[in-house]
């Protein structure tokens, strides 16, 4: 049995299982640390999917089709979140933009301090110039940052959706209406399609966040689950066979049935402290994965004895720590 087979589906689930408990009553809502846990499940399909790139197929296929569902699932439970606290807090919407744009900065500042710091080191040109241009759009190397820049853009749009629309049903059609406007203006545009075939996922959160006391039950029950995972099955062997040259329908319901699946198993179990530290540490996690897998200083870190997929998951954990408290430090100094 050959080491990546033993770390992507021995290791990684026995880490995710360690605190997992049977919840008492089955949960109707996603909760705080349910939705850590998802989250952190999203950031490791995204990272093992980076990671395994050039892996033999037949150990890293189930990985490498499951990054596109990490990155839904994390639009999704953005979507979901906001629209809970603002439920529950009064003046949300008043230092919104500002605190959401610094808590996501913040980190990107402190990451790109080290991407120069070592291109300096490496002895490695990085002309004034493109440093410049590459902090104020956002890039990092030959990393576009794309899932953090379409992250801050829904921000915007949630903001101007609930600021300016009156009626709490207005404020979601008009988020999904512009979420939608997005959608197709990338497609007109020819940009590639990783930059917006999972932001209608933001959208679909708000809206069981409205509406959970009457979906959730749905979503959880055994019935659905069954449907849901015979579904995400049927869509998982079409694009086995066929990779991802397939129908938006069927990438989009294997998507959504895959986030079923996941939010029925988060209502009848909880307590992973793995997933919740990867789901705490979640842009931190994503922005420093980001930097090693384009960044030459790796190659110091991962020799070829040594496999790259498990350096680079180790050392994407090591680093998303203490950068996490340096850029809580920087927020609260900013903000």
């Amino acid at each position: 049995m050959s080491l990546l087979i033993v770390f992507l589906y021995i290791v990684i689930p026995l880490c995710s299982l360690i605190g997992v408990h049977r919840v008492s009553s089955i949960r109707n809502e996603l909760k705080k640390d349910s939705s850590l846990e998802l989250r952190g499940v999203g950031m490791i399909m995204i990272v093992l999917t980076h990671a395994t790139v050039g892996a033999p197929l037949n150990a890293s296929f189930f990985w490498s089709v499951t990054g596109i569902v990490g990155v839904a699932l994390c639009f999704f439970l953005s979507g979901y979140g906001l629209f809970k606290s603002w439920k529950k807090k009064e003046n949300y919407l008043q230092e919104f933009l500002p605190k959401r744009f610094v808590r996501v900065l913040s980190p990107y500042i402190i990451v790109y301090a080290i991407f120069v710091a070592s291109c300096i080191l490496l002895k490695e040109k990085l002309p004034l110039t493109r440093a410049f241009f590459e902090l104020v759009t956002l890039q990092m190397g030959r990393s576009p940052l794309w899932y953090m820049k379409v992250q801050l853009l829904l921000y915007l749009l949630f903001y101007i959706s609930f600021r300016f629309s009156k009626q709490e049903h207005m404020k979601i059609i008009m988020l999904a209406l512009s979420t939608f406007a997005y959608y197709f203006i990338a497609i007109l545009l020819d940009i590639p399609d990783y930059w917006y075939n999972t932001c209608l996922f933001f959208p679909l959160g708000l809206i069981l966040a409205r509406y959970e006391k009457q979906l959730f039950p749905i979503l959880v029950g055994i019935k659905s689950q069954l449907i849901s995972l015979v579904v995400l099955f049927l869509t998982y062997g079409v694009i086995y066979f066929r990779g991802w040259i397939i129908p938006v329908l069927v990438e989009n319901t294997y998507m959504i049935t895959f986030i079923i699946c996941l939010i029925g198993v988060s209502s009848y179990f909880s307590g992973s402290k793995f997933l919740k530290i990867m789901g705490k540490y979640s842009m931190e996690v994503y922005l420093i994965h980001s930097f090693l897998l384009n960044n030459r200083i790796f190659g110091l870190f991962a020799p070829e004895k040594t496999p790259s997929y498990i350096m680079l998951f180790c050392l994407t954990l090591l680093l998303a720590v203490p950068i996490n408290h340096a850029s809580n430090k920087l927020s609260e100094a900013i903000v």
